[in-house]
């Protein structure tokens, strides 16, 4: 079992492929009785994957920012399509791990004016490691599942279609290997992995096309990209028994481990010459009332769970709470142009609970540095 297990991580080195997806428009390489109903919600929208190109995927952190792996070439002016609408690289970034190039990046999209993107659609990022036995849902846009491979009456695997099309699916994360893999002899990361079992389990797998693509999990009903579908045990098909002997011998696929890396995505530094303002919560280029009304809804809340980005929820000073004093911020950086709206709270956490309501940022400032001098 131990050999065996080594000679797939040998295959895995070498194969650099994309991910598949299951048959038809709704599942990722699947068995044919255990795919999702058509109306499955339990998923992220549809709109938080992309099309890298013609030949990968990409996944939505954030309105114009997007992560997908490396290894399917590309960069700068490369087209991707997220919703229907098709965008261009204007900016990436490559993962490097000391000396070791991962095989990740983080892209800034822009459309044809070069007006930074304004997705509507995004999740976040996975910090924490601890995916191991997690269910997750896996996207993509590769290829589909084609004909059954029989040896005899027995089906042992499924042929990969040349159809490309966004799908989904669910798996549980088998392993997290500690060893990093190695790809093309260049890229070298630290991975997710899970296999393809039996038609008895639901569980599916990748394929061409799908590189790039998310496997998310979920907290506190918020779904963050936990890995980029990456590798894949063979070329052309997927095998869940051994064809000559017909024993289980599922087919292993591995991603991209975000946790490892999410310093590295969530690093500003980064995106410093990308104009992201503090108060930005929505990363459209402008400090405006959208990024009040983002403020509204999360302010008051305090970080209980890690593994969570709170850039999009408000916290623009990385405190874990979203207060006054990103409120002040914001406001401080609110773009002209649009009279600043009101800021309804309920609920705030302070000695006593109150409900306040305040009009204009005046006000707001002023209630704010009455509490910074109050906490010192």
């Amino acid at each position: 079992m131990i050999a065996r297990q080594k000679f797939r991580i040998l295959l895995l080195i070498f194969v650099s492929v994309g991910f598949a997806w299951v048959s038809q428009s709704y599942a990722v390489i699947s068995h044919p009785d255990n795919e999702p109903d058509p109306t499955w919600s339990d998923k992220p929208s549809d709109d938080v994957i992309g099309k890298w190109s013609s030949n990968a995927s990409a996944v939505a952190i954030a309105p114009n920012l997007i992560l997908t792996t490396r290894h399917q070439g590309g960069g700068v002016g490369t087209s991707v399509v997220f919703a229907g609408e098709t965008y261009t690289v204007v900016e990436q970034y490559n993962c490097t791990d000391g000396t070791d190039q991962v095989d990740l990046r983080v892209a800034r999209i822009a459309n044809a004016a070069g007006v930074p993107a304004n997705l509507t659609e995004y999740v976040g990022v996975n910090t924490v490691a601890n995916e191991l036995n997690k269910t997750f849902v896996l996207g993509g846009v590769g290829k589909t599942r084609g004909a059954e491979l029989k040896t005899g009456s027995r089906v042992y695997g499924y042929q990969w279609d040349s159809l490309k099309t966004l799908a989904w699916g669910t798996n549980r994360v088998d392993q997290t290997p500690f060893a990093k893999v190695k790809a093309l002899d260049y890229y070298n990361s630290k991975v997710l992995q899970s296999d393809f079992d039996g038609p008895s389990d639901y569980e599916s797998a990748i394929a061409d096309g799908d590189s790039g693509g998310g496997w998310f999990i979920q907290s506190n009903n918020e779904w963050y990209v936990a890995g980029l579908s990456a590798y894949v045990e063979r070329l052309d098909a997927t095998h869940f028994r051994n064809a000559s002997f017909g024993y289980l011998d599922p087919d292993v696929n591995q991603a991209i481990r975000v946790s490892s890396y999410s310093s590295f995505i969530l690093d500003d530094s980064h995106y410093q010459s990308w104009d992201v303002a503090p108060g930005d919560a929505n990363w459209d280029g402008m400090v405006d009332n959208d990024d009040l009304d983002i403020l509204k809804t999360y302010f008051g809340t305090t970080l209980l769970e890690s593994g969570m980005t709170w850039w999009a929820q408000g916290d623009f000073n990385s405190d874990l709470r979203v207060d006054f004093a990103d409120y002040s911020i914001l406001a401080r950086n609110f773009s002209p142009g649009e009279p600043m709206g009101s800021l309804v709270v309920g609920a705030v956490p302070e000695p006593a609970t109150v409900v306040i309501l305040l009009l204009g940022s005046g006000a707001m400032l002023a209630r704010a540095r009455r509490l910074r001098r109050t906490e010192r």
